[in-house]
């Protein structure tokens, strides 16, 4: 092999081996700001959930406020906490005048995402659902854990938490008369109120997943067709009512369902 042939495989040589360090530190350096990204969207994410969260707390206050903590409200929860038959038609006239009292209040509150109203009795009885009023009497004593925390405590508890009908971002409150518990009432919001101003903030797709099991646990058996089956996560149900809230959104929610199964199982692991 002649001396040219030889350094011309050493220059050949070096120039592949500064190629290889150069696409190290490119996707080194790659790797480090996709890792900034996440991290920043990360926070972006959290910080405008709890914002969105904060919101529909104080929205809720004002709903308890303004047009539920009024004693004219409180005295028909009152009267139908002592009525033992809740098939009697005195028991069924109360509900349906608590109805009127707040029909017009609950229908203009949805126009702003509130979902649902709805009133308990003492003893955890379901005296009113705003969002399903034939729905009546049952108990949600061992379903509803903030209904417990607020009779326990006599104070406020905000949360998420899947009821009998729906689930909903819950601000449940004691009702009082004459310094003594006689109900609780909770101002749901449906998840939409809280996705709908992440995807409208953020270039991202938010899939709100429950667990399956919860579902088939806690909703009444009819209610369970309004969810399906997560395209990602095989034990998760997602909501039919969810909405995409922006051309990103919508654009990243039909390249994941065409997406095959099988590859989101590292996915799945890792969550």
């Amino acid at each position: 092999m002649n001396e040219k042939l030889k350094i011309s495989f050493l220059i050949l040589g070096l120039f592949s081996f500064l190629i290889i360090i150069v696409l190290f530190f490119i996707y080194k350096n790659y790797k480090k700001q996709e890792k900034l990204y996440l991290q920043t969207m990360t926070k972006n994410f959290e910080a405008l959930y709890k914002n969105n969260a904060y919101f529909l707390k104080e929205r809720s206050n004002i709903i308890y406020d303004s047009f539920i903590n009024k004693e004219k409200i409180i005295k028909i929860v009152v009267k139908a906490s002592k009525i033992k038959d809740i098939k009697s038609k005195e028991f069924k006239k109360l509900r349906e005048e608590l109805y009127k009292k707040l029909y017009n209040e609950y229908n203009y509150m949805k126009n702003y995402g509130l979902q649902e109203l709805h009133f308990h009795l003492p003893d955890y009885t379901s005296f009113i659902r705003f969002y399903r009023p034939e729905k009546y009497g049952d108990s949600l004593k061992g379903v509803r854990k903030s209904l417990e925390l607020v009779h326990e405590f006599k104070k406020p508890v905000s949360c998420f938490e899947i009821g009998r009908v729906v689930h909903g971002f819950r601000n449940v409150y004691p009702l009082f008369y004459n310094g003594e518990l006689v109900g609780m009432v909770d101002v749901a919001y449906h998840a939409n109120s809280i996705i709908s101003g992440i995807e409208r903030a953020l270039p991202v797709y938010i899939e709100f997943i429950i667990d399956s099991n919860l579902i088939k646990k806690k909703l009444f058996e009819d209610e369970q067709k309004l969810y399906t089956k997560s395209h990602i996560f095989e034990d998760f149900f997602i909501d039919k009512d969810v909405k995409t809230f922006s051309k990103e959104a919508q654009i990243i929610k039909e390249e994941i369902q065409n997406i095959d199964k099988n590859k989101f199982k590292i996915v799945e692991k890792n969550f």
